[in-house]
C-alpha cells in the first residue's frame, strides 16, 4: 500500500495516542491482576506497535521511533500529572472533610460533658428535694398524731416524697443517658481519628505519585 508523509505522521501520531492509552493504563492493571485494565493495556499495546508499522513505510526506523518514544514520554507525563493531580486534589478534600467531622465530634464530646455535669447537678438537686420531702413526711406523721396537722396535709407530704422519689429516679437516668452519648461520642472519635490518618496516608501517597511524574531536564550530560 503507497503511503504518503502525511499519512505516515498520521498512524505514528495515532500510535502514540494508543501507546499513551495503554501505559497510562498498566498501572490499573496491579501487576496485571485486574482483567479489563489489563485487557486494555495489551490491546492498545499490539494496535500502537501495528499503527507504528505503517508509518516505518515511509519514515526511517530511527526517526519514527525516536519521534514515538519521545512524545509518548512528554504526553505520558501530562497525562499522569492531570490524573494525579486530581486525585491529590481529591484526597485533600476527604482529609480536610474527615478533620472537619473530628473537630465537629471533639465538640460534641465537650458538648456531653458539659450535658453530663448538668445531669449531675440536676440528680443532686432532686436528691435534695427527696431528703426534704422525706423530712416533711416524718415531721407530719408524727403531727398527725396529736392532731397539730391534718391528715389532708399529711397527704399532700406523702404525694410530694413520691414525686421527689421519681425526680431522683429520672435525673438519675438521664444522666446515664448522658453518659452513653459521651460514650458513643469517644467511640465515634476514634474511627473518625482512623479515617483522618487513613486520608492523610492517601494525600502523601497521592504527592508521591504526582512527584513521580516529573521530567527532569539533562544538565552537564546527566541525567538527574
Amino acid at each position: 500500500i503507497s503511503m504518503t508523509l502525511f499519512q505516515s505522521y498520521l498512524f505514528l501520531g495515532l500510535a502514540i495516542v494508543v501507546e499513551v492509552i495503554a501505559t497510562t493504563a498498566l498501572k490499573a492493571t496491579d501487576n496485571f491482576t485486574r482483567l479489563w485494565p489489563s485487557v486494555l493495556t495489551v490491546v492498545c499495546y499490539a494496535a500502537s506497535f501495528y499503527l507504528l508499522t505503517f508509518s516505518l513505510k515511509v519514515l526511517p526506523t530511527g526517526i519514527a521511533y525516536a519521534i514515538w518514544s519521545g512524545v509518548g514520554i512528554v504526553l505520558i507525563s501530562i497525562v499522569s500529572w492531570v490524573v494525579y493531580q486530581q486525585r491529590l486534589d481529591q484526597t485533600l478534600a476527604q482529609l480536610a472533610v474527615q478533620k472537619a467531622g473530628l473537630a465537629n465530634v471533639v465538640q460534641q464530646r465537650n458538648s456531653a460533658e458539659a450535658t453530663i455535669k448538668l445531669r449531675q447537678a440536676a440528680v443532686a438537686d432532686s436528691q435534695a428535694q427527696a431528703r426534704k420531702s422525706a423530712a416533711d413526711l416524718r415531721r407530719n406523721n408524727e403531727l398527725v398524731r396529736d392532731g397539730s396537722v391534718s391528715r389532708r396535709e399529711l397527704d399532700v407530704s406523702l404525694a410530694a416524697n413520691a414525686q421527689s422519689i421519681a425526680a431522683v429516679a429520672q435525673a438519675q437516668a438521664n444522666l446515664e443517658i448522658a453518659r452513653q452519648d459521651l460514650q458513643s461520642v469517644i467511640v465515634n472519635r476514634g474511627s473518625l481519628e482512623a479515617a483522618v490518618a487513613s486520608a492523610d496516608a492517601a494525600v502523601q501517597l497521592a504527592r508521591i505519585d504526582l512527584s513521580n511524574t516529573r521530567i527532569v531536564a539533562p544538565r552537564d550530560g546527566q541525567l538527574g
